[in-house]
């Protein structure tokens, strides 16, 4: 829980490349992206 409350639906993913602290460009090459459920945790 953030703010004190559960989260709310998911509305957007972002996918960023930063290189302002190097105060220089970046190229960034992203692989494919899967969203799915939470696996469960392992008992044990």
């Amino acid at each position: 829980r953030v703010f004190g409350e559960a989260p709310g639906k998911i509305i957007g993913v972002g996918v960023l490349t930063d290189a302002d602290a190097l105060k220089t460009q970046m190229e960034a090459w992203y692989g494919d992206i899967t969203l799915g459920p939470r696996p469960a945790l392992a008992k044990g």
